[in-house]
């Protein structure tokens, strides 16, 4: 809290605000560089000076393949999120809704990827629950490519980031 206040009183023209702070210890770390956090584990709120700063690390963010908000918008859509979500349950052994099926095959190439005809999972109803193997036997999702284990690769993205 004394930090965020020294650091405030310092800016001209701010204007006023009300300060709530949280009763949870923290800390304020400053660094040079986004590579040398290790984000892997909690939430984090990242700062700076000014606006422009913070597009570079957005960039080494979404390189990263990690999930974030900024200026309001998601780092990966909705439908992307929703998407590999899919494809991660699928690969776990856990069953997806046909919905999320349609989801993840929107993403998918026809032909190379799905084979021809099952691009919109037909006769398929929104509802019901699919595994790997079903998409794989009835609806059209090959076995023989290896690469389909990540879900960058799956989407049609061959870089470590999915969106």
């Amino acid at each position: 809290q004394e930090v965020a206040e020294n650091v405030v009183r310092r800016i001209t023209r701010r204007f006023p605000k009300a300060y709530k702070p949280r009763k949870e210890p923290g800390n304020v770390t400053r660094i040079t560089t986004i590579n040398s956090l290790d984000m892997a584990q909690g939430d984090w709120l990242i700062l700076s000076q000014a606006g422009y700063q913070l597009t570079p690390v957005a960039h080494d963010l979404k390189s990263n393949g990690y999930l974030f908000n900024y200026r309001g918008s998601r780092s990966v859509s909705e439908k992307v999120s929703a998407a590999v979500n899919g494809w991660e349950q699928l690969r776990k052994g856990q069953e997806i809704k046909g919905s999320v099926a349609r989801q993840i095959y929107s993403y998918m190439s026809t032909g190379s990827r799905i084979a021809r005809g099952f691009k919109k999972l037909p006769g398929v109803e929104d509802n019901t629950m699919l595994n790997l193997a079903q998409l794989q036997l009835q609806h059209g999702l090959p076995t023989r490519n290896r690469r389909s284990d990540s879900a960058p690769m799956l989407l049609g993205d061959p870089s470590p980031c999915a969106a």
